[in-house]
């Protein structure tokens, strides 16, 4: 009987806290250019269910195919602009925001323009590092995180 009871107790408990799957996507997640051209990627976070204050987009890409131009931030994101949550260059770029009250529906965080450095198909990819803070200061970002191809 005690052990049917804790076992109760620790289903209500688990289930009371709902599971999110939140994702950082790229957009388009193809595109085409010539060598010279520029490529826009937007970012955009995807809270599926969650509250998401903040957010850590780290992504890859060739840096022998691409170069990184400029990211703008899309409006009411709050940079951080210390080193380690933002940087753009050698094949990987990191940028990180804070959202005052949040978002719960898919938002985007900025937009990535690059330029073509030389012919091929390339990717640009969301890295596993990536973090999206829900409103109880856990990482809600699950499974595989989106990908944009060149």
């Amino acid at each position: 009987m005690k052990k049917s009871i804790i076992l109760v107790v620790v289903g209500l408990a688990l289930s009371a806290f709902p599971a999110y799957a939140a994702t950082i996507e790229l957009s388009p997640q193809a595109m085409t250019v010539t060598p010279g051209g520029t490529v826009q990627v937007t970012v955009l976070v995807d809270p599926d269910g969650a509250t998401i204050s903040a957010v850590k987009a780290a992504l890859s890409y060739p840096a022998s195919v691409l170069t990184p131009v400029s990211f703008t931030y899309a409006p009411n994101w709050i940079p951080m602009t210390q080193s380690c949550y933002d940087q753009m260059s050698g094949g990987t770029i990191v940028k990180s925001a804070g959202y005052p009250g949040g978002i719960s529906t898919t938002t985007p965080l900025g937009t990535l323009v690059f330029t073509a450095n030389t012919t091929g198909t390339t990717s640009i990819k969301v890295e596993n590092s990536s973090l999206a803070y829900d409103a109880t200061g856990s990482d809600a970002l699950t499974g595989a995180q989106g990908q944009g191809t060149i």
